[in-house]
């Protein structure tokens, strides 16, 4: 009988470890979908009033206690400030985007660019992790200690890349590497 509730037992915390397991890969798979929505909702929900605040009550607010030496100039530089804020926020989701498009290309696009750079097999290309800037910079390293790991069409990608930024890649890869060690740290 003992044996019974002991096997009972262990069995009850297996099945409840096994559940514990599933709700983190549920929570790993689905939080950004989660958060995304909970944004959105609060995004909707409390927006509207803090326009009405930014827009109406903080100008009336500060001219009432006559904060606003020229009402005219000190309204204009609220309300350029406020203009400038917007922007750049805009920018953040512009940049946000692109490197989304770049991780999506990587997907889609890394195992052509593989085999068009490299001969090398199993590298970051392929993978929705690394942007293809970063995947491209771990192989200029692999290459600067065996040139035979990048052929000269990699060099060239390089060669454009680092016209529009010095040294693209590899800043990509060591961005990309930093933050990987921060994630896991926490």
């Amino acid at each position: 009988m003992k044996k019974n509730k002991k096997l009972i037992e262990a069995n009850r915390i297996v099945n409840s470890t096994k559940f514990q397991c599933f709700l983190f890969s549920v929570k790993k798979e689905l939080g950004s979908l989660a958060a995304l929505i909970i944004g959105i909702v609060l995004f909707v929900i409390v927006t509207p009033f803090g326009l009405v605040y930014s827009v109406i009550g903080k100008p009336a607010y500060h001219a009432i206690r006559g904060e606003f030496k020229n009402a005219g100039i000190g309204l204009l530089k609220y309300f350029g400030n406020f203009i400038y804020q917007i922007w750049n926020v805009i920018k953040k989701l512009f940049w946000f985007c692109a490197v989304l498009i770049d991780l999506m290309a990587n997907v889609f696009d890394g195992e052509l660019i593989e085999d068009v750079i490299t001969p090398m097999e199993d590298t970051m290309l392929g993978n929705g992790d690394p942007t293809i800037s970063a995947a491209i910079g771990d192989i200029e390293i692999a290459a600067k200690k065996d040139p035979s790991k990048m052929n000269k069409n990699g060099w060239r990608i390089i060669r454009i890349l680092n016209k529009f930024e010095s040294n693209h890649c590899n800043k990509a890869i060591r961005l990309y590497k930093y933050t990987k060690k921060l994630k896991a740290e926490d």
